[in-house]
């Protein structure tokens, strides 16, 4: 659920060409449903127009939610045992929403991305030039029709080594956020849908089996 207009990020790898058939045949819950939409489903008016108002919305239904236990405290509903734990656990969630937050927003440190790109490019570039003696002392070696022309399996040997590089290097890149909703991603959209499946289950309101993609995202 998204809200508002958003930018990618120098790091986020899911507007890149590489990804364009990815993004045609799956698609995302919340890329395609404001969260606006989704919210009267579970929360009254008031608490929309303050979620939607407060720079992160997790952390501001969280934050509703321990006001309500605070009140129920208050008006003797709740007693201070629970109250307790249940202000404990919801303390779990802000440090956990906290950490995913971090790996989302800063992933490895731009200097070292960027001087990891720059020097793969450059081995890229310069290791064919580093073969070309090797290569041309095989001529020595060998006869046939392969004789005199052994330097031009510079060009393939050049190619596959780079490709091997270029593809570590952007698997290295696809790794550093873990919440874009790629194949190899943290399934947040499954794993919210099975969460809410089995609250729902447990009181006993009736649950809606959501067709399921190859991929869990």
């Amino acid at each position: 659920m998204h809200l508002g207009k958003s930018y990618p990020r120098v790091w986020e790898s899911m507007s890149k060409r590489f990804n364009a058939e990815y993004r045609r045949h799956y698609h995302v819950p919340e890329w395609e449903t404001p969260i606006g939409d989704v919210l009267p489903n579970y929360l009254p008016a008031a608490e929309i127009e303050r979620t939607l108002a407060s720079p992160s919305a997790t952390t501001a239904v969280l934050s509703i939610q321990s006001d309500s236990l605070k009140t129920l405290h208050q008006a003797g509903q709740l007693n201070l045992s629970c109250y307790l734990e249940l202000q404990r656990a919801i303390g779990d969630c802000i440090a956990l929403q906290a950490k995913a937050e971090r790996l989302k927003n800063f992933p490895y440190p731009r200097r070292y991305a960027t001087i990891s790109a720059l020097f793969v490019r450059f081995f890229c570039f310069l290791f064919p030039f580093g073969l070309l003696q090797e290569f041309d002392t095989l001529n020595d070696s060998v006869s046939g029709p392969m004789h005199g022309n052994m330097i031009w399996l510079v060009v393939a040997c050049s190619v596959m080594v780079s490709w091997m590089y270029t593809s570590l290097a952007q698997v290295g890149e696809s790794t550093e956020n873990p919440f874009e909703r790629r194949a190899n991603d943290v399934p947040v959209s499954m794993l919210c849908a099975v969460i809410e499946r089995d609250l729902r289950w447990m009181l006993g309101e009736p649950v809606e089996v959501a067709a399921m993609e190859t991929i869990a995202l």
